[in-house]
C-alpha cells in the first residue's frame, strides 16, 4: 500500500486494541459534548483484537482497518 500523503511505500503490521477504539465526531462550535461510537471488530473477549494497520515512517501517518481482526498477522496483507 502507497503512503496517501506522499506515495511512499507503508509498512504493514498491526494495531492491538485491548478493550475497542471509540469514534467521536467532530465537534461543532455549538456543541459541548459529542458522544462516542464504538467501531466494530475492535475489541475481543479473552484477548487483544489485531487490526491490520499500515504505517508510513516518512509522514509519520497510520491507518488501520476496522470490522475485522487479524488471527494471522501473515494473512492480512493488502492485496
Amino acid at each position: 500500500m502507497k503512503c496517501p500523503e506522499c506515495g511512499a511505500p507503508m509498512q504493514n503490521g498491526f494495531i492491538p486494541a485491548g478493550g475497542g477504539i471509540s469514534w467521536f465526531d467532530r465537534l461543532s462550535a455549538d456543541q459541548v459534548i459529542g458522544f462516542a461510537k464504538s467501531l466494530p471488530g475492535t475489541s475481543a473477549w479473552f484477548r487483544r483484537a489485531r487490526l491490520e494497520a499500515y504505517r508510513c515512517t516518512r509522514c509519520r501517518l497510520v491507518t488501520f482497518r476496522y470490522g475485522r481482526q487479524v488471527d494471522d498477522p501473515k494473512s492480512f496483507e493488502h492485496k
